[in-house]
């Protein structure tokens, strides 16, 4: 699939499973796609903060219409519509999402110390 990654401009993971890290995402963000994805899981953690990243409510067969109507707005007016859709590369990274995900597990870590160890 990463020859497909290669030619595509925008990457739509419009689902609801609660990925604990996505290996899709990262791939794709590292060959210049942007990214159009439910807001589940570690999802928003981990890729929240790129600029080409928008992140919605997931969509589930039943959802309802308008949360349709507002991920065809996102790709048409805020994705497709953009003349510069495959950004630098160097901005994405497999140092910068391994840095990401670290950090967050050290956070994660600490507080989880702190809350454990806290006098009462």
């Amino acid at each position: 699939y990463m020859g497909v990654l290669d030619s595509c401009r925008v990457l739509v993971l419009p689902g609801g499973f609660p990925e604990t890290f996505c290996i899709t995402i990262a791939e794709a963000l590292s060959r210049g796609c942007k990214i159009v994805a439910g807001n589940t899981g570690a999802i928003p953690s981990l890729f929240g903060e790129f600029p080409d990243v928008h992140l919605l409510p997931p969509l589930h067969l039943d959802s309802p219409s308008h949360d349709v109507d507002m991920w065809l707005s996102v790709l048409t007016e805020q994705v497709l519509s953009d003349e510069n859709s495959k950004p630098h590369n160097s901005h994405y990274s497999w140092k910068r999402s391994t840095d990401a995900i670290i950090g967050f597990a050290r956070q994660y870590i600490q507080n989880k110390y702190i809350t454990d160890n806290r006098e009462y």
